[in-house]
């Protein structure tokens, strides 16, 4: 897929500390799965890069579909 609107450095920079907060913490783990590595940028994003998260929640779409068989 192309064209992710990508967040502002400030907020990326935010979600990556997140992130690594949540590693640490043992909440998520390098082997999650593409939807659940999705679904957490999403609720980081929701309020704040709107056209980012509709991006991503059709990215999500599109693996779901690929992993559960779909035509």
């Amino acid at each position: 897929m192309q064209n992710i609107p990508c967040p502002d450095g400030k907020l990326c920079k935010e979600a990556y500390l997140e992130v690594e907060r949540r590693l640490e913490e043992g909440e998520i783990d390098f082997d999650d799965y593409a939807e659940k590595r999705i679904n957490l940028l999403v609720e980081l994003w929701k309020d704040s890069c709107p056209q980012t998260v509709k991006a991503l929640l059709r990215e999500r779409d599109i693996i779901s579909h690929f992993y559960n068989g779909g035509p």
